[in-house]
């Protein structure tokens, strides 16, 4: 459905330099560009005008491939803002195709508070996931907000257990802004209606407010497809059961589990991804959101591919994360500051402990290619609970360090035991394996 596109998409890259572009338009597009850029911090001078210029060719290539869709464009046109709202999904292609099958639904209602109005624009649902599309807007464009918490909850109050997920407001000379609230549920939810619970904060003071939005869905969820799969997939030894998919709009969830007699200890996979017949793929990124379900079991969430019926359909992998079963933990001595025990390489050069925190540092050239750890234990195993990590890159030195805090350290006398959860560790495959 979207390779085609970009196709389409180099091609018409090709020819701006002979098409008249309408100033406004053009416009629009650059301040797009600042909008997605500014999200991040800022990458050096060139890449981020490359950014830019390439989120306006995405914009303007958004814009023609609407002129020849009707539909999608009659859709864009019926509800006021949604070219921003498709700005915010534009690198999902399973939200983009639920808004251009007219998934996407209007919800407008609203709740005022000492000067602060919260609107839910509208939401793309299903049993699993909810995206919610909102605006807040303030009567004085001087009082800048920031969300501290935003949770969907059932129509009487009660919590529905999720990953939520959602940006920081964007700076803006106006009074208002626009955001999106990604909650991926535990359990599958029923019904049309909810709380939308949020509380905003002003940045540079005490000022906070609390809202309990009641809202309705208006149409129906849309009910998930899924393939049980139960193939077994052997790499280098290794064996991989891919138990069952689960495809809904807003999301693919792919679970698997690790066979108990493997040698190696598999941490992730990395490029998982969906591919049908043609070739088109959901999730490109090597950066997968995943649940874990005991040491040898995990479920992975991909893009969803609901809105496309392909007659064939394969999962594949290119890369998977291991490391040998005996290699799996790093033994810390706090009290003489060494480690006992760590995997070939010595990645980790040295270790530190400075108050409540374990230092780590390791060397790496990024955040992908460093270690982080999924469980702490003693001595006798029991397991200790991290009060927070941070990450901190020394720039073009090659190392990262990772600082774990753990509460009462300093009173702690045996070794500690740290769990790996990733490593640069890898072993290529290219493996598919069809399901449809």
């Amino acid at each position: 459905m979207y390779e085609q596109e970009e196709k389409k998409l180099t091609d018409f890259k090709n020819r701006l330099d002979e098409v008249s572009i309408p100033s406004d338009a053009l416009d629009d597009a650059v301040m797009a560009g600042f909008y997605k850029a500014k999200k991040k911090k800022r990458p050096p001078y060139k890449i981020w005008l490359l950014q830019c210029a390439a989120a306006a060719i995405l914009i303007i290539g958004f814009l023609a491939s609407v002129r020849h869709s009707p539909t999608f464009a009659n859709y864009i046109s019926s509800i006021p803002g949604m070219e921003k709202i498709v700005e915010m999904i534009r690198d999902d292609k399973g939200l983009l195709a639920a808004v251009e099958n007219e998934y996407y639904q209007k919800i407008g209602v609203s709740q005022e508070k000492n000067g602060l109005k919260v609107t839910i624009d509208g939401v793309i649902a299903d049993e699993k996931g909810m995206m919610i599309f909102y605006t807040v807007e303030s009567d004085n464009k001087e009082v800048k907000v920031t969300m501290l918490d935003a949770r969907v909850k059932g129509e009487n109050g009660e919590d529905l257990p999720a990953v939520i997920s959602h940006g920081i407001p964007e700076e803006s000379e106006s009074n208002s802004y626009e955001g999106m609230v990604e909650n991926f549920f535990q359990n599958e939810v029923e019904g049309k209606k909810f709380i939308w619970d949020v509380t905003l904060k002003e940045k540079n003071g005490f000022l906070e407010e609390h809202f309990q939005i009641p809202f309705t869905i208006p149409g129906d969820l849309k009910i998930s497809k899924k393939i049980d799969v139960n193939q077994v997939v052997e790499v280098e030894g290794q064996r991989i059961l891919f138990k069952t998919v689960t495809i809904y709009p807003t999301r693919v969830e792919i679970h698997t589990k690790f066979d108990s007699g493997n040698t190696k200890k598999i941490l992730g996979l990395r490029d998982l991804r969906l591919v049908d017949e043609h070739g088109e793929t959901w999730n490109r990124s090597t950066d997968i959101i995943s649940t874990k379900i005991s040491d040898d079991e995990i479920t992975y969430y991909l893009q969803s591919n609901y809105f496309h019926e392909p007659k064939k359909l394969y999962i594949a992998m290119n890369e998977i994360e291991a490391i040998d079963k005996d290699e799996a933990s790093v033994v810390v001595d706090i009290k003489n500051k060494k480690i006992l025990k760590q995997p070939k390489g010595n990645v980790i050069t040295e270790v530190d402990v400075n108050g409540e925190y374990i230092v780590f540092r390791i060397k790496a050239n990024d955040f992908s290619s460093s270690v982080s750890f999924s469980e702490i234990k003693d001595a006798d195993g029991n397991v200790i609970q991290s009060q927070g990590i941070y990450n901190r890159l020394d720039t073009g030195k090659g190392y990262i360090q990772i600082g774990e805090q753990i509460s009462g350290l300093s009173e702690m006398k045996g070794p500690l035991i740290f769990e790996i959860g990733s490593f640069p560790s890898y072993i290529e495959t290219n493996q598919k394996t069809r399901i449809k």
